[in-house]
């Protein structure tokens, strides 16, 4: 593969210095793009928004592949302009990658939600060529775009990837920020506060630890293929069931308190990750058990 120019859009967030690290890691060179810097000294920061339509697009020349991660909004926001979030987030990732196409990128990988985009009829373990029926603006947002991406990238000979993630958690992951529910369990199991759960726990969601997720991102640049591709466990678990794990981990008791369930929920969300592990040769490697302590240990130096 040698040694690669990366430009990636949200390289500051929770995903971003993780992908960033991995990256580097392989012998990458990594561009920030994003309104803060990332933290990690090797990385390059370019402090703007992807999605202003006067974005320098002379600073990508020279990048071979563009890792677009950055995203306006939450899979849990319920009071979402539709239009707004087409507006600023879909036709704001087509210009980007298009400004990209002119700089000379050869390749994009987007960073899509396997937890959103195959809706509430979901089956038990969704595959790629399942319909895709989102319920809510974030996950039309990301359906929408991976349909454009595809077309996009046929259209003018840009090499496209797309991960639809799960729910990723890990160290980094800030709690209370509308979304990351084992990192809010975590922060309430630390400092013993109500951990606040929409509806009776019992919604299922599928949650890969973030190290893997950033090895996905490393797999795709390797591969030769394009497409579409689920990043997850493949292992489903309540809310109630995480929360249980936690306590028995940490040796806590966090104390639940319920609220009314939420439209904007699916009630299950497994992924199948096998044409990933195929195609890509990706598998996620760390089992829930396994990841919740490292996170523990990060979450209560944030904590201090």
């Amino acid at each position: 593969m040698g040694r690669q120019r990366i430009a990636i859009a949200g390289g500051a967030g929770f995903l971003g210095q993780h992908v960033s690290r991995a990256m580097l890691d392989v012998g990458h060179e990594v561009l920030n793009f994003d309104l803060a810097p990332s933290p990690i000294d090797e990385v390059q920061n370019h402090i703007e928004s992807v999605f202003d339509p006067a974005m320098d697009e002379t600073l990508l020349k020279g990048v071979d592949a563009l890792i677009h991660l950055a995203w306006i909004g939450k899979p849990g926001s319920p009071d979402v302009s539709f239009s707004g979030d087409a507006d600023q987030n879909v036709v704001g990732s087509l210009r980007l990658v298009e400004a990209a196409k002119r700089a000379g990128v050869k390749m994009v990988v987007f960073a899509s939600s396997g937890g959103t985009v195959y809706g509430a009829e979901a089956k038990a373990c969704s595959v790629e060529s399942d319909p895709l029926a989102p319920i809510n603006a974030y996950g039309a947002g990301k359906a929408a775009f991976e349909a454009y991406l595809i077309a996009w990238g046929r259209a003018h000979g840009v090499r496209t990837v797309t991960l639809r993630i799960a729910n990723p958690y890990g160290p980094g992951q800030l709690p209370d920020r509308g979304q990351g529910f084992i990192a809010n369990a975590i922060a309430r199991a630390l400092d013993g506060q109500a951990l606040q759960i929409w509806g009776d726990g019992k919604v299922v969601r599928d949650y890969v630890y973030i190290a893997d997720v950033a090895q996905a991102f490393v797999a795709a640049l390797a591969s030769e293929d394009g497409g579409v591709f689920n990043i997850g466990s493949g292992i489903g678990w309540s809310l109630n069931e995480i929360v249980e794990v936690v306590n028995q981990r940490l040796g806590t008791t966090i104390a639940a308190e319920h609220r009314p369930g939420r439209a904007i929920d699916v009630p299950v969300n497994v992924l199948n990750s096998q044409k990933a592990a195929s195609k890509l040769g990706w598998r996620g490697a760390r089992p829930l058990n396994a990841g919740i302590e490292p996170t523990a240990s990060w979450m209560s130096e944030f904590l201090k």
